[in-house]
């Protein structure tokens, strides 16, 4: 590794944390990306752009066009569940859940849902549900110093995707299952007790932690700045092509550890299973079943 990619890395790991402490003092404070975007819309009032098929002699704007999914809202409605009820949403391929400072339960199995219907258990602070064609978005935030809390119901079959950003709150499931998985923690947490099972992954930890069971994927691509992520890797070890760089933390991958600065190849490149990963200053463990 160059001495300037050396100091890049080094420079990058710092500015990392400071930008760690700011996500979160703001999710402490009750901010989510969701809040930003409703901000926004607020304050620059986007539905009325023209090429948003804004009328401008039209004055009702509250009873304008309808929507891609045949509702009709009010501009101001921000999609808002109330506490303690159970929200059911047909026809759902893509989920994109963004939590803020709050705690989420991912649940198969449950009778209550089948086919491609996903329920929403709402407890306690601001849960945003909205629906815009086969994706559903979800946002999970406290208030008032009380920490969000929801249960995400999921369907047995096989979903096209899900994105997962955990600010400072944390996410729990027993498996997480689809055809392409990406999860961001910045400073909270995620922890997946069984199998996370994806043709495709991209994992990305901050400053927080993720530990998952076992992960299983043809193609994965992790990344860990200055947290820790620790995974059993599926299969064996000679199934894997392993492509790692390491920046002052610690890097392990089955049988081989990489301490400090190291750029490393392991296995042959045609393999079935791929694995591109980067550490910096945190922990990143690799493990295969014993």
């Amino acid at each position: 590794m160059k001495k300037s990619t050396k100091a890049a890395l080094i420079i990058s790991g710092i500015c990392a944390a400071g930008g760690t402490a700011c996500v979160i003092a703001g999710m402490v404070l009750g901010a989510s990306w969701t809040d930003v975007r409703s901000s926004f819309e607020d304050s620059v009032d986007i539905d009325h752009l023209p090429w948003r098929g804004y009328d401008p002699d039209d004055d009702d704007w509250e009873d304008r066009l309808e929507r891609d999914s045949g509702e009709v809202r009010e501009h101001h409605d921000q999609g808002y569940l109330d506490s303690e009820e159970m929200n059911y949403y047909d026809g759902i391929r893509k989920i994109d859940l963004d939590v803020g400072l709050g705690d989420v339960h991912i649940i198969y199995g449950d009778e209550r849902i089948s086919g491609d219907t996903v329920g929403v258990e709402t407890g306690s602070g601001r849960i945003s549900a909205r629906k815009k064609g086969s994706t559903l978005k979800l946002s999970v935030t406290g208030e008032l110093g009380e920490s969000g809390t929801m249960n995400l119901l999921l369907p047995e079959d096989l979903m096209d995707e899900i994105d997962i950003e955990a600010g400072a709150g944390a996410v729990y499931a027993e498996e997480l299952r689809a055809q392409k998985v990406e999860i961001q923690v910045a400073a909270g947490e995620l922890g997946i007790d069984g199998e996370l099972s994806a043709s495709e992954v991209s994992l990305e930890v901050g400053g927080g932690n993720m530990e998952i069971g076992i992960l299983d994927a043809s193609h994965m691509e992790l990344e860990c700045g200055m947290g820790t992520f620790s995974a059993q890797l599926a299969g064996l070890e000679e199934e894997y092509y392993f492509e790692g760089e390491c920046a002052g933390g610690t890097l392990e991958f089955g049988s081989h550890s990489y301490p400090g600065t190291a750029e490393v190849n392991e296995g042959d490149r045609s393999s079935a299973r791929k694995i591109e990963a980067e550490c910096g200053m945190g922990s990143m463990i690799l493990t295969f079943e014993a």
